[in-house]
Parts: C-alpha cells; structure tokens; sequence
C-alpha cells in the first residue's frame, strides 16, 4: 500500500473511537439491563474480565508467532494444521453471524428512525440489502470513500453523545 492510500492520523483516532461507540454501545445495553435487570453493572464488569483475559491471551501468543492471522496462526503453532483450520472457519462463520446481527440492527434502528415497521420481514431486507450495496460502493470505490464515511459518522456519533448528554446535564440541573 502506498503512502497516498494509507489512513491518516486523526482517521485513525476517528476510525478508533467509532468502532468503541459503534453499535454495540447503542444497541447492548438496553437488551443486557432487560435480560439482567439490576446485575447488569457486574454483567459488563465480567465482560470486560473476559475481554482483558482474551487480550493478554493474544498478546502473548503474538510474541511466539510472528505469522499474521491470529487466532488461526496461533491454534495452527500449538495444535497444527488442522486445528488452526477448524480455528479459521469458526471464526469465519462467527464474524459472519456477528456482522448479520449488528447489519440487521443498524437496518431496524434506521427503519424506527423513520417510523417503520421494525418487525416487518421485507422491510428490513430491502434495508439489509441497501446497507450492503452501500457498503460495496464505499469498498469498490477504495480508501477515501472509507476514510470520508468513517470520519462523517464518527463526528455525528460524536456531537450525537455530547449534544445528548449536555441537555441530560441541562435538564438536571434546572429540574
């Protein structure tokens, strides 16, 4: 990749700080409180224990194996070839349910943005379809297209969280 086609730093911030506000963070939390109710606070201690625990995991294992892959190289290192296959396809086919999920909840959050029938089959495969025809356009135009649509959403989910919080904060201290 040459140096033109590389992100650039603050692309790099925004692309960083829009996947941790990303999704989950706006679709989550109301599902895990209903499943939950008042644990929900130790629910989100004990996935982030887990989440360190897989970190450390990674990062240790990426001192021993300095082929690209992760998880599927590092399996492959300890167990061979097999088992880092069975490792690649898992993760392969778990991405590919993860990203339905989060697809489809994108689709239903725009469709109950504008009033829509959330529940209602074709309409949110229309918007299923539409979101990934977008996303081949954004991909089969390259880089800039990515870097201006990260950017953009980024700053909107941005002044989205502030904007809420200062008139929650507003709102609190006039009541």
């Amino acid at each position: 990749m040459s140096k033109s086609q590389k992100l650039g730093f603050w692309s790099i911030v925004l692309l960083t700080i829009n996947s941790i506000i990303g999704t989950g963070i706006f679709l989550s939390p109301g599902s895990v409180v209903k499943q939950v109710g008042s644990y929900a606070p130790l629910a989100y201690l004990c996935a982030a224990g887990f989440a360190v625990i897989l970190a450390l995991s990674f990062a240790s294992a990426s001192r021993y194996v300095v082929k690209s892959g992760a998880a599927y190289a590092y399996v492959e290192a300890a167990f061979g070839e097999n088992a880092g296959l069975y490792i690649g396809i898992t993760r392969f086919v778990s991405a590919s349910i993860a990203w339905g999920v989060m697809a489809t909840g994108v689709v239903k959050t725009v469709l109950q943005i504008f009033g829509l029938d959330t529940n209602s089959f074709a309409l949110v495969t229309v918007g299923f379809i539409l979101l990934m025809l977008v996303l081949f356009i954004i991909n089969l135009f390259g880089l800039k297209v990515l870097e201006f649509v990260s950017n953009i959403s980024t700053l909107g989910k941005g002044i989205g969280s502030i904007s809420h919080d200062s008139g929650r904060n507003f709102l609190l201290v006039t009541a």
